[in-house]
C-alpha cells in the first residue's frame, strides 16, 4: 500500500502521493473508536471527517446535519457523526481522533 499525504488547498482536501497507485487511510480509527462509544459508526469514513462528541449527541444533534449539508454544499468529501462518549473514555477518544489525519475537527456537546 502507498502511504498518502494530505493536502488542504482552500475548501478541499487532496490526498497525493509520488506514485501512481494511492489508497485511502485504512478505518482503524473506527475499529478503535466502536468499543470506546455508545452509538453506531459507519462502515467507512470519508476523507475529512468531524465529529461531535458527548454524552449523547446521536439523539438529537443539530451539528451533523449543518455540517454535512455545508460540505455536500461545497463539493468536499467528508462528513460529521457524532459520538456518544462516557467521560471514562473520553481521553481515549481524544488520543485516537488526534492521531487519525482525516479528522478535522470536533465539537464536544
Amino acid at each position: 500500500m502507498t502511504h498518502c499525504n494530505r493536502s488542504i488547498t482552500g475548501s478541499s482536501v487532496i490526498w497525493y502521493s509520488k506514485s501512481i497507485a494511492c489508497e485511502m487511510p485504512s478505518d482503524d480509527l473506527l475499529s478503535n473508536l466502536r468499543p470506546l462509544v455508545g452509538n453506531e459508526l459507519p462502515a467507512r469514513l470519508p476523507s475529512t471527517v468531524a465529529f461531535i462528541i458527548g454524552a449523547n449527541p446521536s439523539q438529537g444533534a443539530r451539528s451533523p446535519k449543518l455540517w454535512n449539508a455545508a460540505y455536500r454544499a461545497l463539493g468536499i468529501n467528508g462528513a460529521m457523526f457524532p459520538l456518544d462518549v462516557s467521560k471514562e473514555n473520553l481521553a481515549a477518544v481524544f488520543r485516537l481522533l488526534e492521531g487519525d489525519q482525516r479528522v478535522v475537527g470536533v465539537a464536544v456537546a
